[in-house]
């Protein structure tokens, strides 16, 4: 079962392979880095959405007892990018807004190395598997870094919760 207190918690493994293969098409275009700490990002209008979203949707099947614990009836997907660090790139101990219905981001590797890790301050560092779906705490203060030789793509997207449940009240 899903813990949303933990920095990061393993959701499920899912099938990246054709995201993963994309990469590698022509018309994936990274855009420039809006800095030199900033991952590169493309976000869902130049996504190929028939290839990320049964990804989220297997995703989000493995939320429901979690989501019960936590007082919500349902979870949606939002905002849905691609993240990429070059090597040796490093982004620093920072807190990410987010909206009030955010109940976790979930990070899915598609590319990575045993050098690209997530740190959390004061905690554990967690390195994330191809094709492993994690939740992560974005409102505890954390940092990236890629010190492999090769690059870190993640699929990266929100999980909204809806404490709606359409009963007809009772339990």
């Amino acid at each position: 079962m899903i813990d949303f207190t933990l920095p990061c918690d393993y959701i499920c493994a899912v099938d990246v392979a054709p995201l993963a293969a994309w990469l590698d098409d022509p018309g994936c275009r990274w855009p420039e880095p809006s800095g030199p700490t900033k991952p590169q990002r493309i976000h869902q209008a130049g996504l190929p959405m028939h290839l990320v979203t049964p990804i989220m949707d297997e995703v989000l099947t493995h939320f429901g007892p979690g989501l019960m614990l936590a007082g919500f009836c349902r979870a949606v997907w939002d905002s849905p990018m691609l993240s990429r660090m070059v090597p040796g790139q490093q982004h620093g101990m920072h807190v990410d807004v987010r909206r009030a219905d955010c109940l976790t981001r979930v990070h899915v590797p598609l590319r990575t190395n045993h050098q690209s890790l997530m740190r959390f301050e004061g905690r554990d560092s967690y390195e994330l598997g191809v094709g492993e779906a994690w939740t992560f705490n974005t409102t505890l203060r954390h940092a990236f870094e890629n010190l492999g030789e090769t690059e870190r793509v993640h699929l990266i997207f929100e999980v909204l919760a809806d404490r709606h449940s359409g009963r007809d009240g009772g339990l």
